[in-house]
């Protein structure tokens, strides 16, 4: 029999690391990477090993997945018994919390990997190399905006997942790590809760930046600034360009 599931697809600087202390050596908890930049780019499971679980429920950690990471994994839970997440984050803070955290503590792909769109350079030796704040916001574009799509991703698997009739549950990274009430947080456990598989407000409660003294060191902190705070008119220009109508979809 298929396993039940929350399905939660999220992406780089967009609830990946709250997920994770969430359900932090959960029996439920598994986690998986998109099968099109998996690898030495982005380093993650497989999908396939979804079939060596043995959970009548499962918490899903779906990270940078497309439509077509969903149908895969679809073939292995129980669509019916599944309610689905995707967090979002305004895109202008995205890409400014992406380049920050790459240029001041880069994982081992975006040291290692070089990238054809960036001239041949590493991700971080990009941001190294640039000359200014607009230089590295518009790096953080052309790399996790116009070559992985991961903004363009949000809306493609809302509308994909709504194609089949299902509701989707939009997560705004704003609200987990800085607006989020007592009844948001409520309201979310409520949805998490389903097919005998409880989830506690207060575990979320306290997984999110809200309840904490401190940043986790991961963190940039850049959820906290406004969201345009330190583009100039290049930047801007470059991302209304691209990224506005994404904007709009969940911003409007």
């Amino acid at each position: 029999m298929k396993p039940a599931a929350n399905l939660i697809l999220l992406t780089h600087k967009c609830g990946n690391h709250f997920f994770k202390s969430v359900f932090k050596k959960e029996a439920t908890f598994v986690n998986y990477q998109s099968s099109d930049i998996k690898g030495t780019e982005m380093p993650g499971p497989d999908i396939k090993t979804i079939q060596d679980q043995n959970q009548p429920f499962l918490n899903i950690r779906c990270r940078n997945f497309d439509p077509i990471s969903i149908k895969k994994i679809s073939n292995f839970i129980d669509s019916s018994k599944t309610h689905y997440f995707q967090c979002v984050r305004h895109p202008a803070s995205f890409f400014r919390s992406a380049s920050e955290y790459h240029l001041t503590t880069p994982e081992a792909w975006s040291k290692n990997t070089s990238q054809h769109h960036l001239d041949g350079l590493t991700l971080h030796e990009a941001l190294k190399a640039a000359k200014n704040l607009d230089d590295r916001l518009i790096i953080s574009m052309k790399h996790f905006g116009l070559a992985w799509r991961l903004p363009q991703r949000w809306v493609a698997n809302v509308q994909y997942i709504e194609s089949f009739g299902r509701d989707v549950n939009i997560l705004k990274t704003e609200d987990l790590f800085s607006n989020g009430t007592p009844q948001y947080f409520q309201n979310l456990a409520k949805s998490m809760s389903h097919d005998e598989y409880s989830m506690d407000d207060q575990r979320l409660f306290k997984a999110s930046p809200i309840s904490m003294a401190e940043l986790p060191k991961h963190s940039t902190g850049e959820f906290k600034k406004e969201f345009f705070e330190g583009y100039g008119k290049s930047a801007k220009d470059f991302y209304q360009r691209h990224f506005s109508a994404i904007e709009q979809y969940f911003y409007s």
